[in-house]
């Protein structure tokens, strides 16, 4: 039978594709959706994070505004409403021709995100006179010859600077002196102040500096200083050389005293001092090697080394040395010694006080000990040595004694006494080996091993043997004899009783004739402790490195006539007979009232000078503005009555002599040549202050000064710049100066 297959049902396919599809949509609407959280969430985050961004930025104008005003850091610049931030400030002036600021700002979002953001600028801070600079300054190396003296209109010393380069000085000085380079005082040169050294500070033969010096750099001196030296790096005093105070020196290069020092030496490092040395107090090296010593010291030593005292070298008070290495003494301590390793004396040497040596090996005494010896190895004392006390040894080894000591001996080895040796006290040693009597010991003698008494050996108390083995006395015992083992005596006498153990020999047959009390038996004598020996060193003190002086930067004043209120004011057309008229100078003497002279006009300057000496008398306050000045042959005087004071001024401009017309200038020098300013005077130039048989009272601000031929005299007085301010521009603003800042980097940090 034929069967007809039945028309298929469309229905349930139909349901898998809406089913199909369905998911598919619902795939769909989940991604976007999933799609649209993540776009918003990326919005608001970078939203939030845009909004920290911007308060932290907001925080560095804020505290910029904030530094400028100031002219310095004030602290945490913060805002507690949006937008949020916290800024904090830091300056770096290590480099003082360009500082740097460093900004520090976070910033928050209203939902608390932060971002960091770090502003770098340099800065130039207010350009102002600063007065005590001094009344001499120069910004070029500078070598005073002799006889070009400098004295002080005051009682105080007088300042010279020198902001750049090395100072030669060969003249006397009545200052204080500070340099930016080296310091030399030449034959001929005496400074009356104190020196204050960037670099390096030389006093040579027949060179003085009465006050203190004070160097960055290191100190040579074989001149005299009449203070303290203090160093950054090494000191050397040498044979010649006499510093009055004391001697400082933070390097840990050796220190060299072959002169004279009359207080205290500290040094970071190793010393030597040489036979012709003295140091008049105490002396500490904190460097680890050794310190090798001649001539005196007279209070304390202490070094982080050991110690090498020659021949004739003295040490007046403690004598401390670290170091793990042998101490050697040729010399004489007058107080305690204390050493780290072992110690030898030689015949030559001498310690007063006490004596304890820390190291383990021999320690070996030819010369005198007037106090106690304590010694953590053994000890040998030779002939013609003495030790004034007690001796204690430490060391495992025999302890060999051939000459005095003046109270007991312990031990922890074996002792060994001399035909030589005498013991004013009693012996004890904690070795089970054999110690030997050929000398005298005027106390007991009391061992944890066996005696050998000599025929020679005397012990004038008792003597004690705790070992079983055999003592031997062939000499004299005073006291009781009291042994552990057998005893044999041959020879000699026995004061007192002899006790020894039941199973133990007392031999010869004939020993009992020589006893003075009786042989009884019973328990020998107690073993002896073992001494120990330690010492403790004190850390020593670090010389801490001197502060380099504050050293100047050259100030530009570039002139304005707005600048000069209160001043009348002359301004010479370039065609003003000033400008070439030899006797320029003498019109000086015509202004009554406070005037200021402007010549920048002047093609070269005020270049002429008289032919022949003139007389000027001043009776006001005078400012001369030109871009060269000659003062050749001219004196300047008070006028009777008068208050006068002159300024004699080239306008800078970074360090350059400043043009005003376009065209060539003056050189910007200033000349004295035979020329006497008797006024209290004020040179300021970026040039040179030539000098030549003249004088000079007053102040000089200059690139340098130049003295040729016949020498003359400055008197140093303190004059102040006429005008509050003293900046670059010449803009007449009198406060705050100038200021200025520039961005030198800005970053996001994390």
């Amino acid at each position: 039978m034929l069967v007809k297959p039945a028309k298929r049902d469309d229905q349930g396919s139909a349901l898998v594709s809406v089913l199909v599809m369905m998911l598919v949509l619902t795939l769909f609407a989940l991604t976007l959706a999933a799609i649209i959280t993540n776009t918003t969430t990326g919005l608001s985050s970078g939203r939030e994070t845009a909004q920290a961004r911007a308060a932290a930025d907001a925080g560095i104008v804020a505290a910029l505004a904030s530094f400028k005003q100031a002219e310095d850091c004030t602290g945490t610049v913060a805002s507690t409403t949006a937008p949020i931030y916290s800024v904090t400030c830091s300056t770096d002036t290590t480099d003082p021709t360009q500082p740097r600021v460093t900004f520090t700002s976070i910033g928050a979002s209203a939902a608390g995100a932060h971002i960091t953001v770090q502003s770098v600028w340099t800065y130039t801070t207010s350009q102002s006179y600063d007065t005590n600079v001094g009344q001499l300054t120069f910004f070029q190396p500078v070598d005073l010859p002799a006889a070009n003296t400098v004295a002080s209109s005051t009682s105080d010393p007088a300042r010279v600077t020198v902001a750049s380069g090395n100072f030669t000085c060969r003249t006397a000085m009545a200052a204080n002196v500070v340099v930016e380079g080296d310091f030399y005082a030449n034959n001929g040169c005496s400074i009356a102040g104190w020196v204050k050294v960037k670099g390096d500070a030389v006093i040579n033969a027949g060179g003085r500096v009465r006050g203190s010096v004070t160097t960055a750099g290191s100190g040579y001196v074989n001149g005299e200083v009449g203070g303290d030296l203090t160093t950054k790096s090494w000191v050397w005093v040498d044979t010649g050389g006499t510093v009055t105070g004391s001697v400082s020196s933070a390097s840990t290069e050796r220190a060299w005293i072959y002169g004279t020092v009359g207080a205290d030496v500290g040094v970071n490092g190793a010393i030597n001092t040489s036979a012709n040395s003295a140091i008049g107090g105490n002396v500490t090296a904190a460097g680890g090697d050794y310190a090798d010593l001649s001539g005196t010291i007279g209070g304390y030593l202490q070094t982080a080394g050991y110690a090498y005292l020659r021949y004739n070298s003295t040490i007046g008070g403690n004598l401390s040395a670290a170091g793990s290495n042998r101490t050697y003494i040729y010399g004489t301590v007058k107080g305690d010694v204390a050493a780290g390793g072992t110690v030898y004396v030689d015949y030559s040497g001498n310690v007063s006080g006490n004596l304890i040596a820390a190291g383990t090996e021999r320690t070996d005494i030819y010369g005198k000990v007037g106090g106690f010896l304590k010694s953590a190895g053994a000890v040998t004392l030779y002939y013609n040595a003495t030790i004034g006390k007690y001796l204690t040894t430490a060391g495992t080894n025999q302890t060999l004694i051939y000459s005095a000591v003046g109270g007991d001996v312990t031990s922890r080895g074996t002792v060994y006494v001399d035909y030589n040796g005498v013991i004013s006290g009693s012996v004890t040693s904690a070795s089970t080996g054999t110690s030997s009597v050929y000398g005298r010991v005027s106390g007991d003698f009391s061992v944890t091993g066996v005696v050998f008494v000599d025929y020679n050996g005397v012990v004038k108390g008792n003597l004690n043997a705790a070992s079983t083995g055999t003592t031997n006395i062939y000499g004299t015992i005073g006291g009781n004899v009291n042994s552990g083992g057998s005893v044999t005596f041959p020879n000699g006498s026995i004061g007192g009783n002899v006790t020894l153990p039941r199973t133990s020999n007392f031999t010869p047959s004939n020993a009992r004739q020589r006893v003075g009390g009786l042989v009884i038996q019973g328990q020998g004598p107690a073993t002896q402790t073992a001494p120990t020996v330690t010492v403790t060193f004190e850390t020593l003190p670090q010389v801490v490195s001197p502060a380099s002086p504050t050293i100047p930067i050259w100030q530009d004043y570039g002139f304005a006539q707005t600048d000069w209120s209160g001043y009348d004011m002359v301004v010479l057309a370039r065609g003003s007979s000033w400008c070439s008229n030899r006797n320029w100078a003498s019109n000086l003497s015509e202004f009554t009232a406070d005037t200021v002279v402007d010549a920048t006009a002047c093609q070269y300057g005020l270049t002429q000078h008289p032919a022949s000496m003139v007389t000027v008398a001043i009776k006001a306050k005078v400012a001369v503005i030109s871009t060269e000045v000659d003062l050749q042959n001219v004196t300047f005087n008070q006028a009777s009555g008068a208050s006068a004071n002159l300024w004699f001024i080239v306008p800078s401009d970074r360090k350059a002599v400043k043009n005003y017309s376009g065209v060539t200038e003056g050189n910007g020098n200033i000349y004295l040549n035979s020329s006497n300013l008797n006024v209290p005077t004020m040179l300021y130039t970026p040039r040179n202050i030539s000098y030549t048989s003249s004088t000079f009272t007053g102040s000089m601000y200059a690139n340098d000064i130049q003295p040729y031929g016949t020498p003359g005299g400055i008197t140093a007085a303190p004059m102040k710049f006429p005008i509050e301010i003293f900046d670059s521009t010449g803009s007449g603003t009198v406060t705050p100066g100038v200021f200025s800042m520039s961005l030198d980097s800005q970053r996001e940090v994390r």
